[in-house]
């Protein structure tokens, strides 16, 4: 990824600038400026702000850690590369996306050993929510730096939080 801004990402491709609209967005060019200067991250907490019955803590599960490590690896290098992980749509409630479907892709050994189950809708991660386009990109963009990750999901209408570790 080479930038996210609060319409669209921007993502260096055999050394092509490439630009990827959010939903609900209409395109206009840009200038270099834009283009070249990556925004400035808002700080966060890992934890969000809520609290949760339901919580998985899978930080100290070291099988998940190596999964969610080649995870990580593989969407700095390919962002399109997270559907080998999972299958994500987003779930849309009178006509505004109200979080991301998440089912196991082909390789579903993160899928399997998180926690996850399939139809689980993502809501917030790292504090972000996920429902509003420009903090989900900016969610992607911090994934790159996080040593913890913190999902939120809905699980047949009932919240659920799960943390993962990341190796370094």
């Amino acid at each position: 990824m080479h930038n996210v801004l609060n319409d669209r990402v921007l993502i260096k491709q055999s050394g092509r600038i490439e630009t990827l609209m959010l939903d609900g967005y209409k395109y206009q060019k840009m200038s270099a400026k834009q283009i070249s200067t990556p925004e400035k991250q808002k700080n966060r907490e890992v934890r969000p702000n809520f609290s949760s019955p339901n919580l998985i803590d899978q930080r100290q599960n070291k099988q998940l850690k190596a999964s969610v490590q080649a995870l990580k690896e593989s969407i700095n290098e390919d962002p399109g590369k997270i559907t080998d992980y999972l299958k994500i749509a987003p779930k849309r409630s009178n006509g505004k996306i109200s979080g991301y479907r998440l089912m196991p892709g082909k390789k579903p050994e993160f899928f399997k050993t998180s926690g996850l189950k399939s139809g689980d809708i993502a809501v917030q991660m790292n504090g972000f929510d996920l429902t509003v386009p420009t903090e989900a990109a900016l969610a992607l963009q911090a994934l790159k730096k996080e040593k913890e990750v913190s999902l939120l999901i809905d699980r047949n209408g009932e919240m659920t939080e799960i943390l993962f570790g990341v190796e370094n």
